[in-house]
């Protein structure tokens, strides 16, 4: 394994290469982090409030899917399940939880 001075003058085409893929990946890294920071949080919802439904994945007896509505509710969220998971007080004819 070559160290410092030696790779540089032994392989001066992979020294090359290696700082300018260091470079880029430093670069890359900072860019990420970047919007990391400049992300929206999401917004905080608790028991009780009343939340929109989308409805894309879920099928209905409309003869398409273009005449279907996009959203339904608004339903209440009964239970939060995690930062981004809510139970939602659904009436029985929307079962979620069946769908596949």
């Amino acid at each position: 394994m070559l160290k410092g001075d030696q790779e540089e003058r032994d392989t001066p085409a992979a020294y090359s290469m290696k700082e300018k893929m260091k470079k880029i990946w430093d670069e890359a890294k900072a860019s990420m982090e970047l919007h990391r920071t400049l992300e929206k949080p999401s917004k905080e919802l608790k028991v009780g409030d009343k939340v929109w439904l989308l409805l894309t994945n879920l099928s209905s007896k409309r003869p398409t899917k273009k005449l279907d509505n996009r959203k339904g509710g608004p339903f209440t969220i009964t239970e939060k399940i995690s930062s981004h998971a809510y139970r939602l007080d659904l009436p029985k004819t929307k079962d979620v939880a069946r769908e596949s």
